[in-house]
């Protein structure tokens, strides 16, 4: 559900960035949202306190919304057709294939965050 959050905030603000002719501002708030990623996956591991089955199981359930949202592109590239005669896709076969690589290296990078690395205790 965290997950769906950021990255719903995230497009939310791209979106409304949209209306304005700011150039290059997407690019930080992309910058941005990853750093916020990041840091709230590091959150979540330091947070755990179960055993490793338990851990593993969480990052997998946390980072599947990312594995959908790959499923979902790659549905999408297979079933690409023209919108009318004439009409090129190639422009939306690159955004969906940059789709596809941002989430399935979301997925991986939550997954190793959240489920796979462990906390080191202190002492």
């Amino acid at each position: 559900m965290l997950n769906a959050i950021l990255f719903g905030s995230t497009l939310l603000i791209l979106f409304l960035l949209g209306f304005l002719t700011i150039p290059f501002l997407h690019l930080l708030i992309m910058f941005g949202a990853v750093i916020g990623s990041l840091v709230t996956w590091i959150i979540l591991l330091h947070a755990w306190t179960g055993d490793k089955k338990g851990r593993i199981l969480r990052g997998f359930i946390g980072s599947s919304f990312y594995l959908l949202l790959t499923i979902v592109f790659t549905y999408m590239i297979v079933t690409l057709e023209p919108q009318f005669p004439g009409d090129d896709t190639f422009m939306a076969f690159i955004g969906l294939v940059m789709a596809i690589t941002v989430t399935l290296v979301a997925f991986i990078t939550c997954f190793l965050f959240t489920g796979w690395f462990e906390r080191k205790e202190m002492h």
